[in-house]
């Protein structure tokens, strides 16, 4: 029963300040006092219409003050008195309730009708009573040449020149009308006459007795500070630094809340606790539904298994940044920058996050990859070496065959100096270079360099004040047209060679020939002597080979050089030969050469010659393998041998039981591309014969996807 009576008349869910001692014996008599002292608390305010302070309420029912706040406070709470504060200080008056009689007896406003630029236009008679005016010392005189101008302050007239521009506003100024001090509200209306011009209409209202009442309550705030903070020392600036605190805090939060950045505070949990306007519009929530969220529930890349760790990281590092994605209210994904701060106040943990949409930024940077892809493919098409250089010779970019050039692969060749390609060459190339940058006209460079043969233009770009920024550089690869002109002119001059050796040798057969038929007995057309027909014979069948053998030579160097697979051209040299008992052993792995398209019939003529002098042999082996910046390819068989005295004769023209043009041939088709072959065997154990190929002129896999040789790539 008792808790049903003190909760009557409270707001639902809010229950009564509690008496801090136990309920008496007797409440319903409590209660009956209670009601006594609530209605002597209506009665004192009904005779105090400005109002009282808790203090003068106590003093008026002689209560303690702890016990009239309490009343007073449950009286407000059921609605039955108004409180309203005044910094500190509580003052407590009934609800206005304003009859219909004091309604219509309330005295008229004073009005004032003034033009734009101040004139009085038109007075109403409260107005001239109330000030002592006449009304023909005011009508039709600027404002500031009647008698009320000695009322009109700085911020009346503000406010006034502010209402002709067509802004209402409101001023509280002091005037002395007799011996009296009056306070007045101002209340400027602007006007839009039908004259044209703008107006303003100015209302006055005496509110001296109000003014006071405010005064009076402010004093007493007043005074009631200044007991407090003589009481405590240090209270004033405390005060006033929580109070800057706070304008700080609170200016801080308006830019915040209004900043064009998304801005969000989580707590340990990941929960967030507060967010702007901006970040509101990122992910399309309202800001409340976004405030009940945390942000595992909008951030894809950080789910609640992984915030905990972003959680330490921020806090043992203070701030980070971070890409990730964050998805919106209507599903879709955002890619965002995050720049979080770790910070703590008034003993709370909470970060920072400041959140950009970086989706325009991820699609400038797709488009410049995609743009960078296209440069890099067409530039990679290009089989020449090309390279951007700055104006000491660093690389800045390059296509691939400009890295292959300089040993590099991708980026790797980025700040390279290109004169580190050609050591041999570097002073040259340097020189070449210094002419472009001082002439700032296009030059060239040829040169040989690293096996290659390269034809390279060097090309200024000018900056806009007119200066060499930047150098481009073409290098032309001409090795392959290089090497054709060298194994054309080889050739010519071996086909010049064997004009000359086999017309002497023919010659000298048609010589013996002629002798031979020039003897008595053939003249006479007797029967030649013993022996005779052979010798003819013979001389017969040389004069044949010695034709066959320039048949084979005429087709050195008609065909131009190219990439021979070499166990191609084994098997084809080979095949149609009987090589009885005799075995062909490969060790050759992907090895080709760059050769003259006779290379068959050196394989031929080698093979032949085991076949006609090794005698016992059983076998024959093709292998190569690298030597320095060179490659070996050897054949070698188990037959007789050459004698050491031999092993260079064979490659004469003539030398031989047979036409003695087997090797000379092989030693000329090698020549034509630059390659050399020699005789390396040990008599008794077998022939070898070794076939060394320049630099340049082969490539081989090493067996670890690698290359041996010649890599580079020419149109």
């Amino acid at each position: 029963m008792h808790d049903v009576e003190l909760l009557k008349g409270a707001p639902p869910g809010e229950v009564p300040p509690a008496r801090g001692t136990p309920a008496p014996a007797r409440p319903l008599r409590r209660m009956a006092r209670g009601s006594e002292t609530d209605s002597r608390i209506r009665q004192i305010l009904l005779d105090h219409p400005r109002g009282l302070t808790v203090g003068e309420v106590a003093g008026a029912l002689a209560l303690g003050r702890s016990a009239a706040a309490r009343r007073l406070d449950a009286l407000a709470r059921r609605g039955e008195i108004e409180l309203s504060t005044y910094g500190q200080t509580r003052v407590f008056t009934l609800p206005r309730r304003v009859s219909l009689a004091s309604t219509l007896s309330r005295p008229p406003p004073l009005v004032l009708d003034l033009s734009p630029h101040l004139r009085v236009l038109d007075v109403n008679d409260p107005f001239l009573a109330a000030f002592g005016i006449r009304r023909e010392d005011i009508l039709g005189r600027p404002l500031g040449k009647t008698p009320f101008a000695r009322c009109v302050g700085e911020g009346l007239l503000r406010a006034l020149w502010e209402g002709t521009g067509g802004v209402a506003g409101s001023a509280e100024f002091e005037c002395l009308i007799g011996d009296s001090r009056h306070v007045f509200m101002a209340r400027i209306t602007p006007l839009s006459p039908a004259r044209g011009g703008r107006g303003v209409v100015l209302s006055l209202e005496d509110v001296t007795g109000t003014a006071l009442h405010r005064r009076r309550l402010e004093g007493l705030m007043d005074e009631g500070t200044l007991g407090l903070l003589s009481s405590r020392p240090g209270l004033l600036e405390e005060i006033l630094e929580r109070k800057r605190e706070e304008e700080q805090m609170q200016a801080i939060r308006f830019s915040v809340d209004r900043a064009a950045v998304a801005t969000l505070w989580a707590g340990r949990d990941g929960r967030i606790l507060r967010v702007n306007h901006a970040a509101a519009r990122l992910v399309g929530y309202p800001e409340e539904e976004l405030a009940r969220l945390a942000i595992p529930d909008i951030d894809l890349d950080h789910l609640p298994g992984t915030w905990e760790s972003l959680w330490e990281g921020l806090r043992a590092r203070g701030a980070t940044s971070f890409e990730s994605r964050f998805r919106t209210k209507s599903g879709a994904t955002l890619p965002v920058e995050v720049r979080a701060s770790h910070l703590e106040h008034r003993d709370r943990e909470f970060a920072l996050l400041f959140v950009e949409d970086i989706t325009r930024r991820k699609e400038g940077e797709m488009a410049i990859r995609r743009s960078e892809e296209t440069l890099r493919t067409f530039l990679d098409a290009n089989p020449d070496p090309s390279f951007l250089t700055d104006t000491e010779g660093r690389v800045l970019l390059a296509n691939r065959a400009g890295s292959e050039l300089l040993g590099k692969e991708g980026d790797g060749v980025i700040g390279t100096s290109i004169f580190d390609a050609m050591p041999e060459k570097a002073e040259a190339a340097r020189q070449a270079f210094r002419g472009v940058l001082s002439t700032r006209r296009p030059g060239t460079f040829a040169e040989e360099i690293s096996g290659r043969y390269l034809h390279t233009l060097l090309s200024p770009l000018l900056d806009p004040a007119g200066e060499v920024g930047r150098v481009a550089i073409f290098a032309r690869d001409f090795t392959d047209r290089k090497r054709v002109e060298d194994a054309l002119r080889h050739a010519n001059e071996r086909l010049n060679l064997l004009t000359t050796v086999t017309r002497h040798d023919v010659l000298n057969d048609l010589a013996a020939l002629s002798m031979y038929l020039a003897l008595p007995e053939v003249q006479a057309g007797e029967r030649p002597g013993s022996g005779l027909p052979d010798k003819l014979a013979s001389l017969i069948q040389s004069l044949r080979r010695k034709m066959e053998f320039t048949r084979d030579y005429a087709d050195l160097g008609m065909k131009m050089p190219a990439w021979e697979d070499v166990a191609g051209a084994v098997l084809r040299g080979v095949a149609g030969m009987d090589t009885g008992p005799l075995r062909i052993d490969l060790d050759l792995g992907s090895l080709e050469v760059y050769a003259d398209p006779l290379l068959d019939r050196v394989i031929t003529n080698l093979v032949d010659n085991t076949l006609r002098h090794g005698e016992h042999a059983t076998f024959i082996r093709f292998r190569a393998h690298p030597e320095g910046d060179a490659c070996v390819f050897s054949v070698e068989d188990d037959g007789a041998g050459i004698a050491p005295g031999m092993k260079e004769a064979i490659f004469r023209p003539g030398y031989g039981r047979h036409t003695g043009l087997g090797l000379f041939l092989v030693r000329e088709i090698l020549g034509i591309t630059g390659m050399s072959i020699r005789e390396t065997g040990e008599p008794g154990s077998g022939a070898r014969f070794e076939i060394r190929i320049p630099a340049g002129g082969f490539r081989m896999s090493d067996g670890s996807g690698g290359m041996y040789g010649d890599t580079g790539v020419r149109a």
